[in-house]
């Protein structure tokens, strides 16, 4: 099936003559895309949805006709005597996601006629009487003379507002790059699903467009007439900057997008009591697989919507052994949002230090002086592999084509709360209370716990269970919580909530059935090189642990190597149908000690995988293989060499959809075919 542009064949052949220059990026997307008739074939659909966004991202636009087109706006506004300033995003912007349109959650605001992104007046104008509704200074008379008002029922009257909120030009032709949204547990979050949410679902990504961080808009304000005054003027503008710091402009404001700083312009503060801030710093102490899209250099950073999905994690291991199915779904959408209420949790990533390099384990192993491997059988074949490829496993498939951010890495991390209002519902025809309002305070206390859980116990990015992408601990995160703080938090919020009406599901993780284990080592965190020997090391112990299980003619093996994870493809066929995939509840997290030693935690869950007791047993026994061997482990070898920067490459091609193709065979550092996990 070959997709096609439903219009005239003369129309097409001349729009395919037509050079990239002179391309209508919003007539691109809306108009010439080509995507599948059959709307059932989903990975198809989402195939050339990608192809078509790649496509507008790529269309260069008309740089010359912008400055001509601004040079007249300027001289309008001037004539209007309007307040003009600039302000540059901080973070990814989108907009208008979901108007109509032939792809899925991919449109955004392209001006009509000349085709850049711009901000409608109208979207400004309402972020600014929300956020201005916030404010405890901002009378209802000073916002009903700027924004206007409209008779309410049979009344008759209104006014238009004092103040004119113009359009947003960006002052160069913006970037658009191809962006991606993936929901992992769509069936849980839309209700359709009668248990928590699993480890072995797949996710749905959703390829969409947004502008790059640091382009800049113009912004102006005028008077509807002569009557207004300075004040109002003034007023409108000092809201409006407010609401682009702190509400964001645009959609997916939750997740850190549309945030603006006007640098020329004072700050607006935020009023106290409405919301709580929180401005820590995020640092990796292990090296992060980070992607978007692209899965390339250009977007090997961490993104807000990477960190809200470990958080909302680790924030349902705090109720998920509490509470059921229709409660903790209740209680996550408070807290995280779902598509009937926005989040009242906003987060927003600055990076301070961003310098991703290809991953290449046999170049790195060759720089550290890694050991070459160790031999093992896996299904008579006796081959040799590294540590770190085991813990790495499939990041190397295609050759520079996976990046990673080096330990040290930083990200200023931004956190407001706001709170969360009563929630109601009609019950034989009367209001019911389904939830009281939530205060900030205590929807801090949870995102806290959340984030204290992911820093002593998690990671971020690809295996991140396998000790990569940790995170060092927070000193003022840790001044007030541990894991029983954190426990104590969670049950104040489920006190606002209706009780639990059946069991809760043993099959998800819970910090009610948790085991932790610490090894110390002797390794220098702040050295890179100490950094990948602790990886490799670990690595070469799990591979030797895990291969007794793979080795043994014993038909419970399958069952109890469940607790270190199941593969995508299992020896025992029987076993993965019952069992389907699903992550190790075996989480590996590096952190330093207070004398800058690298420290290895090991976070274990007991759950029902497929028995409680086999998991338990299994845990355990690798918890006397490590205590085992903890002394010479992570001994530090003599001739250890160090890592050399790389420098990122900026010209890479998209990495190659893997979704419904099967994989390339594994092969390990000397060309043997390894074994899949």
């Amino acid at each position: 099936m070959t997709p096609e542009i439903c219009l005239p064949r003369e129309t097409v052949d001349a729009i395919r003559k037509t050079s990239d220059k002179d391309r209508h990026p919003g007539l691109e997307l809306d108009k010439f895309c080509a995507l599948p008739s059959d709307e059932h074939e989903w990975g198809k659909w989402q195939e050339s949805q990608g192809r078509v966004l790649d496509r507008v991202a790529g269309l260069p636009g008309d740089a010359a006709l912008l400055d001509a087109l601004l040079k007249d706006r300027r001289r309008m506004l001037q004539a209007l005597n309007a307040r003009c300033w600039t302000g540059t995003t901080q973070g990814p912007l989108t907009l208008h996601l979901a108007r109509a349109g032939a792809l899925e959650n991919a449109g955004i605001c392209l001006h009509p006629l000349y085709g850049f992104v711009w901000i409608p007046g109208s979207g400004l104008k309402g972020m600014t009487r929300a956020f201005a509704e916030t404010l405890t200074d901002a009378t209802a008379e000073d916002r009903q003379r700027i924004f206007g008002w409209s008779p309410d029922g049979d009344d008759t009257g209104g006014a238009a507002g004092s103040v004119v909120f113009h359009e947003a030009w960006p002052t160069r032709w913006p970037s658009l790059v191809r962006d991606l949204s993936n929901s992992h547990h769509a069936k849980y979050y839309t209700g359709e699903r009668s248990a928590p949410p699993a480890d072995y679902e797949e996710p749905i990504p959703i390829s969409f467009l947004s502008v790059q961080s640091k382009t800049e808009f113009e912004f102006a304000l005028s008077r509807r007439s002569t009557a207004t005054s300075d004040t109002d003027l003034a007023l409108a503008q000092q809201w409006l900057i407010g609401a682009l710091e702190h509400l964001g402009v645009g959609a997916k404001t939750a997740a850190g997008y549309g945030t603006v700083i006007c640098d020329d312009q004072p700050r607006t503060p935020v009023s106290p009591g409405r919301r709580e801030l929180l401005d820590v710093e995020l640092k990796l102490v292990t090296p992060a697989f980070l992607a978007g899209a692209q899965q390339s250099a250009q977007d090997c950073d961490l993104r807000v919507p990477t960190l809200r999905g470990q958080l909302r994690w680790w924030w349902r291991t705090m109720h998920a052994g509490q509470v059921d199915v229709e409660t903790l779904r209740m209680m996550e959408a408070a807290v995280w949002g779902d598509t009937d209420q926005g989040s009242p949790v906003r987060l927003t990533l600055e990076p301070t230090t961003k310098r991703p390099a290809a991953f290449n384990h046999v170049e790195i192993g060759k720089q550290v002086n890694l050991p070459a491997g160790r031999e093992m059988t896996v299904r008579g074949n006796r081959i040799t592999q590294m540590g770190l490829h085991y813990v790495s496993y499939g990041m190397a498939e295609i050759k520079g084509n996976r990046h990673y951010l080096p330990p040290g890495s930083c990200w200023r991390l931004s956190l407001t709360v706001r709170d969360q209002p009563r929630l109601t519902k009609k019950v034989n025809g009367r209001e019911q209370e389904i939830r009281p309002t939530i205060p900030a305070d205590l929807i801090r206390d949870q995102v806290e716990a959340a984030l204290w859980l992911l820093t002593h116990f998690g990671g971020v990015g690809a295996k991140s269970r396998n000790g990569f992408g940790s995170f060092a601990d927070i000193p003022a995160l840790d001044a007030v919580l541990s894991l029983e703080e954190c426990m104590i938090r969670g049950a104040r919020l489920r006190k606002s909530f209706p009780a639990s009406r059946q069991t809760p599901d043993r099959r998800v993780a819970s910090l009610d059935h948790l085991q932790r284990i610490e090894i110390e080592t002797h390794l220098d965190a702040s050295n890179q090189s100490h950094v990948w020997f602790a990886l490799d090391r670990l690595g070469y112990h799990m591979g030797v642990f895990a291969d007794r299980y793979s080795r043994t003619g014993d038909p419970s093996s399958p069952q109890r190597k469940a607790a270190l994870g199941l593969p995508r493809h299992g020896a025992d066929q029987s076993f993965s149908k019952t069992y389907p995939r699903w992550a190790k509840p075996v989480h590996f997290h590096w952190g330093v000690t207070s004398d800058g030693k690298l420290k290895l935690y090991i976070t274990a869950f007991l759950i029902r995988l497929p028995e409680l007791d086999k998991n338990r047993e299994m845990i355990e026994q690798l918890r006397e293989s490590l205590a085992e061997h903890r002394n010479s482990l992570f001994r530090v070898p003599g001739n250890l060499g160090s890592v050399r920067e790389v420098a990122p490459q900026s010209t890479l091609r998209p990495r190659p959809p893997m979704r419904g193709s099967a994989p390339p065979p594994r092969r390990d550092n000397h060309g043997n075919r390894g074994p899949r996990r």
